[in-house]
């Protein structure tokens, strides 16, 4: 069976959580520091994976773009609160997923980029996806600072990590929604 945009989400959420486990043995202090990379903190990256998971699941393709404030990561003052706010966006992320069916899927929308205003139609599994690979580029960033400090980061592989733990914990995968078409 091919693997899907959810099959990468369920990797990603799977992995990020790992990011949080290997954080939590870190001073706060070294997860505030700025690292000068894209959203300057560890703590600030691991926020804009979650806000971006929100934005585009929850509100861009909910078609609720209008309510959207973004984030103030400043409120996210401490570890608790920071891995509160990730999970509580990955437990929606899930329950979103898991109701798409293969219409949803096909959806087209028009995104326009934030910074270029390039306009492009895409699926709503093609958004998925750049959410998906987006989120792990992020992580690399902080594989990076954590390698720079001469910290070993969370074990991050597909195949040695993730479907290692999933076979050996028997883990159900986002199932696709049935389509009633």
């Amino acid at each position: 069976m091919p693997l899907s945009v959810l099959d990468l989400f369920e990797y990603d959420h799977f992995i990020l959580r790992k990011f949080l486990e290997k954080a939590r043995t870190l001073p706060w202090e070294g997860i505030m520091r700025n690292r000068e990379i894209s959203w300057n903190s560890i703590r600030n990256v691991l926020l804009h994976i979650a806000e971006c998971e929100d934005w585009w699941f929850h509100h861009y393709i909910a078609g609720s773009a209008k309510d959207w404030k973004p984030w103030q990561y400043d409120k996210c003052d401490s570890f608790d609160s920071m891995e509160k706010r990730i999970l509580e966006v990955q437990d929606k992320t899930r329950r979103f997923l898991r109701s798409l069916g293969k219409e949803e899927l096909n959806t087209e929308l028009e995104v326009k980029g934030r910074i270029s205003g390039t306009v492009v139609r895409c699926t709503v599994e093609d958004l998925i996806f750049h959410v998906g690979t987006e989120e792990i580029y992020h992580l690399g960033e902080i594989i990076g600072v954590l390698w720079q400090d001469g910290i070993e980061p969370p074990p991050v592989g597909y195949v040695f990590s993730y479907l290692r733990t999933r076979k050996a914990e028997n883990q159900e995968s986002f199932p696709p929604a049935e389509s009633s078409t």
